[in-house]
């Protein structure tokens, strides 16, 4: 089996496999409904570093093999569609933190020239978008009293520990953004050279492929997986935001009322969203999704007739990694899986 190949032209590449852009899209969509899928349920943090990094990567690629940039927002379309189909518990922030990226990579791309360029602002950019969203949030629903009972534990347990005051909640968020800047920049200096490295080691990915032995998994086609019921699981965020309310209260360092406001805000505010604006956006995201599966319903089924193949391909790839440690087998596995889903189905 081969890697797909490309004819590259002065304005746009030509895909020798047409069926490559439903691939790359397949791989995209799974990373949304699957690792966004249960990142989303166990409230794990790191969602927008590995979700949106994953999209960076399939958004890069796509421009690069793909027609024109135009297939950025098609993809992005059929993924939103395939996502809500796969993953039918994603809240509607993550349908649009997916149109937010390829409406970034639509913008950015638009040169060949400065490919490489493109990926590093869209990687940072992406995951700025990603902290700040989740820093907005919060601030929406627990208002900036939060931080002021936050600064104040902080420097109450320094200064009892014998330790310099300080804004080390300030800090803190500051390496927040820093560490997903420094992951945008990693991502997108990854994809700029991921098609030279799918090119220039193309015998080396056979080779591990070929050599990897995995169990035969059946998978059937066009079928979706059941739906299944959500565990009640508490956010590790609001235990730590309960816990420092209460270390705050014990020790005496804010007011009653401070942490009562912060409190009926939070209760004020998720209640406004789970009855009345998430039923709303529920409705409205039902009703676009009916409509525009009708539209390309054919589209659809093409991507989904591609979803086993890609499976198949991720689990081959990572299989094909058995005896490298851990950290080898994570800098290993994207390009051997981009690889693997590149390659032309038997």
């Amino acid at each position: 089996m081969e890697i797909a190949q490309v004819t590259r032209g002065p304005e746009q590449t030509t895909i020798a496999q047409p069926a490559l852009f439903y691939r790359i899209t397949a791989l995209w969509a799974l990373c949304e409904a699957f690792l966004g899928g249960v990142l989303h349920a166990l409230h794990l943090p790191g969602t927008g570093l590995f979700v949106g990094g994953a999209s960076v990567v399939c958004i890069s690629l796509l421009y690069y093999y793909g027609p024109s940039r135009a297939a950025i927002l098609k993809a992005t379309i059929l993924v939103i569609l395939v996502k809500g189909m796969l993953s039918p518990h994603t809240p509607p922030g993550a349908y649009l933190a997916v149109l937010i990226q390829g409406a970034l990579g639509y913008l950015f791309f638009r040169s060949r020239a400065h490919y490489k360029i493109s990926c590093v602002v869209l990687g940072v950019i992406t995951q700025l978008q990603s902290a700040l969203q989740r820093l907005v949030v919060m601030l929406v629903l627990f208002g900036a009293d939060l931080y002021q009972v936050a600064h104040g534990f902080v420097n109450y347990i320094l200064k009892k520990a014998g330790m310099p005051e300080g804004e080390y909640v300030l800090y803190v968020v500051l390496v927040y953004i820093g560490a997903h800047a420094l992951m945008g920049v990693f991502v997108g200096w990854l994809a700029g050279r991921l098609p030279g490295i799918l090119t220039k080691r193309q015998l080396y990915f056979r080779q591990q492929l070929a050599n990897a032995e995995v169990n035969t998994i059946s998978i059937v086609d066009n079928q979706l997986p059941a739906r299944r019921k959500r565990k009640p699981l508490v956010s590790g965020v609001l235990l730590a935001i309960a816990g420092l309310l209460a270390g705050a209260l014990y020790l005496n360092i804010t007011p009653d009322q401070q942490v009562l406001a912060i409190v009926v805000r939070a209760l004020l505010i998720y209640i406004v969203w789970t009855q009345l604006v998430m039923p709303l956006l529920g409705k409205f995201l039902q009703q676009w999704t009916s409509r525009k599966r009708s539209v390309l319903a054919e589209e659809i089924t093409q991507l989904l007739s591609v979803l086993p193949f890609v499976k198949q391909q991720v689990r081959l790839a990572w299989a094909a990694l058995p005896e490298k440690p851990l950290y080898r087998k994570l800098l290993l596995f994207l390009p051997l899986c981009l690889a693997a889903v590149m390659q032309q189905p038997d």
